[in-house]
């Protein structure tokens, strides 16, 4: 049976545009999917920052105010989780980028675990558990007994509530909390790893 001669650089397929089942079908959903979650992970991060702002003038206005740095952390926390979302999002089958969009839950989880783990590796650092060059250290916050105009000089004050009154050395220790910080919750095995060595430490020594 003799065959239709097909002109040269003519494609036998049909046009992509007739194929609304095909990989531009395919394509167009993914597209459609990586936009909607970029969306929300921006509105994340944007309401994370806000809020990091908000602690940080919150702090300069009201020194003595508790809890600014482990709003600080905590918003870091969340933007590092946002960002390895972000990174392996392109790796995601579309059938988990779908119920990643769909699941609010699921969604605030991934970021909730990033803030958890950053106030962790905070309370680490506090505790001087990890200590380094690389690694931000603190001092607890001076109050004053008494009046402040009879040359009482500051002193620290005891009490648990002092996890929330301590300030960094330095400026570059406040840069090393925030990178810490981010880290903790984009790479949240590291932070899981240093909890696991805890144990194995404590039998060492």
């Amino acid at each position: 049976m003799l065959r239709p001669r097909i002109p040269k650089g003519m494609s036998t397929s049909p046009p992509e545009s007739t194929r609304p089942d095909g990989a531009n079908g395919r394509q167009d959903a993914r597209k459609r999917l990586l936009n909607a979650l970029a969306t929300r992970l921006l509105g994340a991060i944007v309401l994370m920052m806000v809020i990091a702002v908000a602690a940080v003038l919150t702090a300069v206005s009201y020194p003595n105010l508790l809890g600014p740095a482990i709003i600080l952390v905590a918003t870091s926390g969340a933007v590092g989780s946002a960002l390895v979302i972000y990174r392996d999002a392109a790796k995601m089958p579309n059938d988990e980028l779908q119920r990643l969009g769909d699941s609010r839950t699921q969604f605030v989880l991934n970021l909730f675990v990033g803030s958890v783990l950053a106030v962790l590796l905070y309370m680490l650092f506090l505790g001087s558990l990890v200590a380094g060059e690389l690694f931000p250290e603190f001092a607890a916050d001076a109050t004053v007994t008494g009046s402040e105009n009879n040359g009482t000089p500051p002193v620290s004050e005891p009490g648990i509530h002092k996890i929330t009154t301590v300030h960094a050395k330095g400026y570059t220790d406040y840069a090393k909390l925030i990178t810490w910080s981010v880290i903790a919750g984009f790479s949240k095995n590291y932070v899981l790893g240093l909890l696991g060595s805890l144990p194995q430490r404590s039998k060492a020594e």
